[in-house]
């Protein structure tokens, strides 16, 4: 699967829970389920795009689908207990050490 297709199932769910209104638990729990994979894959490919040395943080959070800089970055930070432009500044070793730990959650 690739990202562009990944984020357009984020949107789709997203729209989905907002249109929907009442919806049997096992529904809403395996969608918070699908949307929490959503997340974490675009999330470990934002932290790979700035391990390869993406410049723009900005310009990846759109490309995730993140609203804001702000939405990206504390859900970042949360993930990987540091903020993209902190991983950023990291070498390639340690950062492909938190790419690697982070993926086991």
């Amino acid at each position: 699967m690739t990202l562009p297709f990944i984020v357009s199932i984020r949107h789709t769910f997203r729209y989905r829970s907002l249109a929907a209104g009442q919806q049997r638990k096992g529904e809403r729990r395996e969608r918070d389920e699908i949307d929490y994979t959503v997340r974490r894959v675009c999330l470990e490919y934002a932290q790979r795009k700035l391990r390869m040395g993406a410049k723009d943080i900005t310009e990846i959070a759109l490309v995730t689908r993140y609203h804001t800089l702000a939405a990206f970055g504390k859900e970042f930070k949360q993930q990987f207990g540091l903020s993209p432009s902190e991983f950023r500044q990291l070498s390639c070793r340690t950062a492909t050490h938190i790419l690697m730990k982070g993926r086991a959650l």
